[in-house]
């Protein structure tokens, strides 16, 4: 088997693997309080139906709030685009839409819940390598890339959250793909494709406009060696993609103000350290994220990272202008988008990794190129086989131990869910009578049994405490700290449960980041519990 030959059997195993990992416990990780702010959407209910049926005084079943989660056979699109348009214009309606007809007609269950994103996950996969292809000619650069996706924890990761975000890379991956097929061969069907994916990625998310910026330069620039005329019809195509949008566009700039305090909590200050490592923990989770159980690991994170800045290094050296200004583009404008008004403002926006989907393709594009075609490593066949397996293990062990944990670092303040269940569980006849935080009343419903009571009080007070003895409040320990009423309950004990076990180190530097974000009260995401209020 020639050296090609043998790295595109290593690409086709990680492909696979990539599928497994997309599918495998995608109906047993732990549903995270993003996912059902998607399901509430898609029911077309809003957040404040939902706070206002939970706070009615009254005792409900658990399995009441179904109805908040299940789009039934009356949900109807308008409601879902108002509930959107309402509360969250930050969001635009084609994911929702489309998981709430998808659910319609198969049913609910966590795992239908995260059909779409599954599936837009795995569509990615071909997606990156016709993108490759189409930038770089040569398939064994297409199949690396392919494979980097494949096995890459970030993308897989999102490809099991029922959320748009599997959604915008899929679309970031065929409308960039429809741009260079149009500019080099100038097909009508492309042209027309491609201002459809532009339509379709900006109402899937609002930073697909980053995506169709960078796509905008490198049509209009001196970058792409096609003819003016396709370069004048690309620009059309990209206007006429851009047009479709205004619809919602209306409806965000009414929404501002909703929008703007929704995201308030990612405008946090954070200092020079904090920031830069965060960035560093991002762009590694591209390819490697166990040191997210342990700091011991992070110099594998680093280098792999090293090694992307590298590729990039290699790509502008190597690679021709039409090449490496595309992947440039389209990583830079998504990185200065945020990291911008981050340094200008003292923010941290960018340091939510999931809103930086364009960088980290551009990153994987670059090490595909650097390791399979452009440069001297790839030449040295046995070092380049070493160093593309040491991506390619990374991702393929983060993924494999990634997925055998019920919750990961995109979601790790649920690590008690699951005890508070089982607790909960041991009583026949459980009532909850206090619940620090209305979202976990939806984050818990997939764990307990539909009978399972609740009513709901305002603080820990004796009237709160004063119900049976099978009730329980669940709450944080700050919070039963400031009642000296609660402080005289019993503390019920919590089942272990399986990691991410996060070491010391780990937990400095979160507590660290939510001091400097005055969250430090807020923080002790791992410390909820749940108490009753006689000893048995």
């Amino acid at each position: 088997m020639t050296g090609r030959n043998a790295l595109r059997a290593a690409c086709v195993v990680c492909l696979a693997l990539g599928v497994f990992f997309r599918l495998f416990h995608a109906d047993w990780k732990l549903y995270s309080y993003d996912e059902t702010v998607t399901s509430l959407r898609a029911t077309g209910h809003t957040y404040g139906e939902f706070e206002r049926f939970v706070h009615d005084g009254r005792s409900h079943s658990i399995g009441d709030l179904t109805t908040f989660q299940a789009p039934s056979a009356g949900t109807d699109e308008r409601l879902v685009w108002q509930s959107l348009a309402l509360e969250d214009p930050q969001h635009p309606p084609l994911y929702f839409v489309a998981t709430s007809l998808l659910e319609r007609a198969t049913g609910d269950s966590v795992f239908l819940r995260r059909l779409p994103a599954v599936l837009f996950g795995l569509l990615s996969l071909p997606a990156a390598w016709w993108l490759a292809y189409e930038l770089f000619g040569d398939s064994l650069v297409a199949w690396c890339f392919a494979a980097l996706v494949s096995v890459s924890p970030f993308h897989v990761e999102y490809a099991q959250q029922a959320r748009e975000y599997s959604l915008w890379t899929l679309i970031t991956l065929v409308s960039s793909a429809l741009l260079l097929r149009s500019l080099r061969r100038g097909a009508a069907w492309a042209f027309i494709a491609y201002a459809v994916s532009v339509g379709l990625g900006l109402w899937s998310f609002p930073l697909f406009a980053e995506v169709a910026v960078a796509q905008g330069l490198y049509v209009g620039g001196p970058f792409s060696s096609a003819p003016r005329s396709r370069r004048w019809i690309a620009g059309a195509a990209l206007a006429v993609g851009l047009v479709t949008f205004l619809p919602w566009a209306r409806v965000m700039a009414a929404g501002t103000r909703t929008a703007v305090s929704d995201t308030g909590w990612t405008a946090g200050h954070l200092s020079a350290p904090l920031y830069l490592g965060k960035w560093l923990f991002n762009a590694g989770t591209v390819f490697f994220d166990l040191d997210y159980v342990t700091l011991l690991l992070a110099p594998v994170a680093f280098l792999l990272v090293a090694a992307a800045l590298w590729s990039v290094w290699t790509l502008v050296r190597t690679s021709s202008v039409r090449e490496w200004s595309f992947v440039a583009l389209v990583g830079g404008i998504s990185a200065l988008t945020l990291l911008g008004p981050d340094l200008v403002l003292h923010q941290s926006r960018a340091g939510q990794s999931r809103y930086l989907t364009p960088l980290w393709l551009s990153l994987e594009l670059a090490v595909a190129y650097a390791l399979t075609s452009g440069s001297e490593v790839a030449k040295r066949r046995v070092f380049r086989d070493v160093v593309l397996s040491a991506f390619f293990i990374a991702g393929i062990l983060s993924c494999a131990i990634g997925s055998s944990a019920r919750t990961w670092w995109i979601a790790s303040n649920q690590k008690t869910l699951p005890a508070i269940a089982s607790a909960l569980a041991l009583q026949p006849s459980a009532t909850l009578i206090y619940v620090d935080d209305d979202d976990m009343l939806l984050e818990i419903l997939p764990l307990s049994r539909p009978s399972l009571h609740f009513t709901i009080h305002s603080e820990i007070d004796a009237a709160a405490l004063g119900a049976p003895r099978d009730s329980f409040l669940i709450a944080k320990p700050f919070a039963v700290d400031q009642s000296p009423v609660a402080r005289r309950s019993r503390k019920v004990a919590l089942p272990a449960f399986f990691p991410p076990t996060q070491d010391r180190a780990i937990e400095l530097i979160h507590r660290r980041a939510a001091a400097e974000r005055n969250m430090g009260a807020a923080y002790q995401d791992d410390a909820l519990f749940a108490v009753t209020q006689n000893p048995s």
